[in-house]
């Protein structure tokens, strides 16, 4: 009766747990918030507020895994959401995460376009050509990028590899957008 009872309890905390996850992903936030809007979603904070009164929260979830969620407004009114799925001095580590992102986007979206580069569709020689030639592309031009060629209603969903120079240090990022679509 004891271990049914503990067995009851760790199922509801993994039922509990799983909703909470799932309850801060980029649906919960809608195009046309107002800050005060999105940091009332309180479940999904705490949050951080930028200078220019954009915000940022480490609790959005994106492909079942807490990512950092960055909103973007104008005119006060959310415009944009960025899920910063990397940031690191690691150009490989980045390409990673962008051949792990264009699987996601796969999954989700359907067939997806990434200029200058061929889809990893088979085997690991396309994972690996996949990879070098993203690095490749943001060493060369300083970004990549991806998008699904369906694209969802009212937004539009796009990533971007990219590398930036600060305080003599490189760093790259992975990050998908998503803005409204006008």
């Amino acid at each position: 009766m004891k271990f049914r009872n503990h067995l009851f309890l760790f199922l509801l905390g993994l039922l509990f747990a799983g909703h909470a996850l799932g309850k801060c992903d980029a649906l919960t936030w809608k195009f046309g918030m107002s800050p005060e809007e999105v940091m009332g979603i309180t479940e999904c904070g705490p949050y951080k507020s930028f200078s220019n009164g954009d915000l940022e929260t480490f609790k959005g979830v994106f492909d079942s895994k807490e990512e950092n969620f960055q909103f973007f407004f104008e005119n006060r009114k959310l415009r944009r959401i960025g899920i910063y799925l990397y940031e690191g001095n690691d150009p490989a580590a980045g390409a990673r995460k962008w051949r792990t992102l264009y699987s996601t986007l796969s999954r989700l979206y359907g067939r997806i376009e990434s200029p200058d580069n061929l889809p990893p569709l088979t085997g690991d020689a396309d994972v690996v050509a996949f990879e070098s030639k993203a690095k490749e592309l943001v060493q060369s031009s300083g970004k990549v990028q991806m998008a699904p060629l369906a694209q969802p209603d009212g937004a539009s969903v796009f990533s971007n590899f990219w590398r930036r120079e600060a305080t003599g240090q490189t760093f790259y990022f992975v990050v998908l957008y998503f803005d409204k679509r006008q």
